[in-house]
């Protein structure tokens, strides 16, 4: 990881975490919650200046060549980024015939270039995928309501993978083997806990 994807992280779960609380608060104190557009534009500004002078170095260093995790973690910080001026009415699909932020879409395309994979924000940025720093994940805010969501959607996650690991491990062995019973009750157990999680 370089320097500049450090910063850049860094900015993710610092700053960019406590403009984006900011709104929320402001959204929460309004009559109609909805109503996101033309609200905190001082912090729009921050929040777009800010992330665009991250992506900028990024984009002129060329960070397409540190490996698979690192590539999808930087790449994850992007989609937090585009989906942030999203969330709060700064980038609108439906009024713009090209996205307004540039340099985060070129980085993006870089990057998903460079993994094979689709340049798009993931589930798994945010849980299976989300490196914790001295117990601290990444996330869009510091709302409690956002940090038991993904605690427990991360955990449902991991439940869904052991039964589904469980489960391929019985295919060439056959249902009938002795031992597919013991993978039957792992499964059986990983999907009890998925309930008992979201109960």
């Amino acid at each position: 990881m370089t320097e500049n994807t450090q910063a850049f992280d860094g900015w993710i779960r610092s700053s960019f975490v406590q403009m984006n609380t900011d709104r929320e608060e402001i959204y929460f104190a309004q009559s109609d919650r909805a109503a996101v557009e033309s609200v905190g534009m001082e912090t729009n500004e921050a929040l777009v200046a800010e992330g665009r002078d991250y992506i900028e170095t990024l984009l002129h260093e060329g960070n397409t060549d540190e490996g698979f995790d690192n590539g999808f973690d930087l790449l994850g910080n992007v989609g937090l980024y585009m989906a942030a001026c999203r969330r709060h009415d700064i980038t609108e699909p439906s009024r713009e015939s090209a996205s307004p932020l540039k340099e985060a879409s070129a980085l993006a395309l870089q990057l998903g270039a460079s993994l094979g994979v689709t340049p798009r924000f993931a589930t798994s940025h945010l849980s299976t995928h989300n490196m914790a720093i001295n117990g601290a994940y990444k996330c869009f805010t510091s709302l409690e309501a956002e940090r038991v969501f993904l605690e427990y959607n991360t955990r449902s996650i991991f439940a869904f993978k052991r039964a589904a690991d469980a489960l391929v491990r019985i295919l060439p062995l056959g249902v009938s083997h002795p031992v597919a019973f013991d993978l039957f009750v792992v499964a059986k157990d990983a999907l009890h806990d998925v309930v008992k999680i979201n109960g």
